[in-house]
């Protein structure tokens, strides 16, 4: 999880957050410590690892109005040794209809694992990863049936793996806890909620919110943890009375 924002901080701390967990010989400056510093150059404090997360949000772009397409240029932050970026499409489909997407960025196909419930949710999810060294790029999403409420976001990580093996997405009608089974090292969760009443909060405790839009009465919102251990992860659902939840789970890094 993020790390602390007061308190001791020692440099095991820092290679533990950035998942190295075998702590290997590494210089203060190595590009993945000043990534998570957001230090780029001369001495790196270490009050300056406070409160910083191994999985940080980029940049970010929606469309409210319904369509089977969607394109912006988005930024996906400087580029550095080990740097590794995700992609990450919300949307929802308000006939309830099974929905796919086909994604490129800068031109070049992007392979999604992606998730979809028909019926009275309509709620769609998706995840890719970049192999990409550029800085920024045009990302292109085609939809196989009409969306509204999209969110796309890119979120940068360093030192995992570039696989996604392990993947849900599942519907709960009422406050209370889920737990959500995570493998070793990585795991990001991605929290899709759909509101009946605007005046609602609702959020996935246990996690940690990177973002939130409101559209209407569909809140989408995109949070995480990490684990370096292999296990169940409980979550809760806090807030409002009358929403279906979705929480779509990627482990995404091992």
């Amino acid at each position: 999880m993020t790390i602390a924002a007061a308190g001791a901080l020692g440099f095991s701390d820092i290679l533990d957050e950035l998942d190295l967990g075998s702590h290997p010989a590494k210089a203060m400056s190595a590009s993945d410590v000043r990534w998570l510093a957001e230090d780029t150059s001369g001495a790196i404090a270490f009050s300056s690892f406070y409160s910083q997360p191994a999985c940080k949000l980029i940049d970010t772009a929606g469309d409210n109005t319904q369509g089977s397409t969607f394109s912006a240029t988005m930024s996906f932050g400087t580029a550095f040794t080990g740097r590794e970026l995700a992609i990450v499409i919300f949307a929802y489909n308000e006939s309830g209809d099974f929905v796919t997407a086909t994604c490129t960025v800068g031109g070049a196909a992007v392979s999604l694992t992606q998730a979809s419930e028909s019926g009275a949710s309509g709620a769609f999810a998706a995840i890719g990863l970049l192999n990409t060294t550029a800085t920024s790029g045009a990302v292109a999403i085609s939809f196989s049936n009409q969306v509204a409420r999209i969110y796309v976001a890119i979120v940068q990580m360093v030192n995992f793996s570039t696989t996604v093996d392990s993947f849900s997405l599942n519907g709960q009608a009422s406050s209370g806890s889920t737990s959500i089974t995570a493998g070793s090292n990585g795991l990001v969760l991605h929290a899709l909620t759909r509101k009946y009443d605007a005046a609602d909060d609702v959020e996935l405790t246990g996690t940690e919110l990177m973002d939130s839009v409101q559209y209407s009465n569909m809140l989408m919102s995109l949070a995480f943890f990490n684990r370096q251990s292999a296990g169940s992860k409980a979550c809760a659902w806090s807030g409002g009375a009358a929403s279906q939840r979705y929480a779509w789970v990627g482990r995404s890094w091992t």
